[in-house]
């Protein structure tokens, strides 16, 4: 499912604005960014697409493919409908932040990532969701196949009017004028630090906790619990680095703190750290809650995997080096010679490296590679324990939750390890006093190594037509004859 995603949003964000999913268009009405006028005909041509695929699938497989979806044997109704909610909420704020937000997919240097963070969020999604829901996360699909459609759109209807709040809070400006847009970005980069970008941290930092316990807690993908985490990264960074730098890792936070990069200064990471930590934790137990018999056996079983010899500790150090390495080498760093402003796969390279490190380490410690994921692992089974759910002792569950302090520990060496070797990779960058990598994430007028700019091709806001689904579009106006210094133009949501 999320590579068909991928593909079909590459193929008509322009056209059509790629949404095939009423939740998506509902949140974009809930988030000021689409007219409420689109919501009834892109929502019944969106239904109607989604019954001949389905009546297409039941003449091909047999008419009992509807009785194999749905929700899980072990699972009840609030369980379902608050994993739907999560899930379907995701894609929708993964859309609403990576194609129509001003800041994450500016008029004059769009993203050309919005596809693959789509496309990441439903893997994501389906990995976690299908053992409780079905990962069904669209209220098209769950009409057409006509189970429990009422919980299922509720649920869809809740997460769309969910993350179009979400979408607010995180982005207050997004409405402004763009005068008024530049006077709070200058005012931001003066602070530094602003609870808009602590809340993004804990946002991130929540869905990928929950998905790894989610995965984990699953009956077919257990096993595929790095791969999983690994796509929250990739579509949750692009969403929110523009933000908050998208880190969502105390290691990879530390790491960025103490690269003297000028992206995270030190009351800024201390901050991202607690609101991680915390976020964890209470994603940790929330899965817990959602099954308790099975969350009690995995925090058994990964309380068992986890020896705390010094073997699997110096494991968690190395991979999660080679995540922070990876991390400080393409997201603080643009690295290719190129007008755009920034590289276009550092969501991609943050990701797939801890996937990779995930995988290698997963006989050994479960492939964790969080330290706040390890403390809330240690967390809910202390949890799990004062509320009667556990047969074991109080001393076996704080040698348990000591082995994931011990995790956590070598975790944050790993970071500091990273530092070390990027100082020494990329000492080029520590000589040059140039100042720009604080704001490299989607500032059009940062410019590196010489290119040349346009500056008379970037387009105010002021200048901008508005298409019928309230995306910006450029107006004819802003060309010129110097067009090919101009970055790559973004898609437009939307457009009829």
């Amino acid at each position: 499912m999320g590579f068909t995603l991928m593909v079909m949003t590459y193929s008509f964000a322009s056209i059509s604005g790629a949404q095939f999913n009423p939740a998506i268009t509902l949140a974009m009405a809930f988030s000021g960014k689409g007219k409420w006028s689109l919501v009834v005909y892109k929502g019944v041509a969106q239904f109607l697409g989604s019954l001949l695929g389905m009546e297409m699938a039941i003449l091909m497989f047999g008419a009992r493919l509807p009785a194999k979806m749905g929700p899980g044997a072990d699972f009840w109704g609030p369980q379902v409908f608050a994993v739907e909610t999560v899930y379907t909420g995701m894609l929708c704020f993964v859309y609403l932040n990576t194609l129509v937000s001003r800041d994450g997919n500016p008029v004059q240097c769009g993203n050309q990532f919005f596809g693959a963070a789509m496309g990441f969020a439903m893997l994501a999604a389906g990995y976690a969701a299908e053992s409780v829901s079905g990962a069904v996360l669209n209220p098209a699909i769950a009409a057409a196949i006509y189970f429990e459609g009422i919980m299922y759109s509720s649920a869809h209807a809740f997460a769309a009017f969910g993350a179009g709040i979400l979408f607010r809070v995180i982005r207050p400006d997004e409405t402004d004028t763009y005068e008024a847009h530049e006077r709070e970005e200058a005012h931001e980069r003066n602070l530094g630090l602003t609870k808009h970008k602590a809340f993004s941290e804990g946002v991130g930092t929540w869905l990928f906790v929950f998905t790894i316990g989610m995965t984990h807690l699953s009956h077919k993908y257990t096993t595929a619990r790095p791969l999983s985490g690994g796509a929250v990264y990739i579509c949750m960074h692009y969403a929110l680095a523009d933000r908050s730098g998208g880190y969502f890792n105390p290691a990879v936070t530390l790491a960025v703190m103490l690269s003297c990069r000028e992206r995270c200064s030190t009351m800024q990471g201390l901050l991202y750290i607690l609101v991680q930590f915390v976020s964890a934790t209470t994603a940790a137990v929330v899965c817990e809650l959602i099954n308790l018999d099975r969350a009690v056996q995995a925090l058994r079983t990964q309380a068992d995997t986890l020896s705390g010899t010094p073997g699997i500790c110096a494991t968690e150090l190395i991979f999660m080096n080679l995540t922070c390495l990876a991390v400080l080498s393409t997201v603080t760093v643009k690295g290719i010679r190129s007008r755009v402003p920034q590289n276009f796969y550092h969501g991609l390279s943050y990701g797939l490296s801890y996937a990779a490190g995930g995988f290698a380490t997963y006989g050994l410690t479960g492939g964790v590679l969080n330290p706040s994921l390890a403390i809330g692992l240690g967390a809910a089974r202390v949890a799990g324990h004062l509320r009667g759910n556990t047969v074991d002792t109080t001393a076996s569950v704080a040698v348990d939750f000591y082995k994931c302090l011990c995790m956590a520990i070598f975790e944050l060496g790993g970071s500091c390890f990273a530092v070390a070797l990027f100082y020494v990779t990329h000492s080029g960058y520590h000589k040059q006093d140039d100042g720009k990598s604080r704001h490299l994430l989607n500032d059009c007028s940062t410019v590196e190594e010489g290119l040349p700019v346009n500056t008379k091709a970037v387009a105010s806001y002021s200048s901008l037509e508005r298409t019928s689904d309230g995306a910006d579009l450029p107006s004819a106006t802003t060309s010129s004859s110097n067009d090919h210094y101009l970055v790559p133009q973004a898609p437009i949501p939307g457009q009829n």
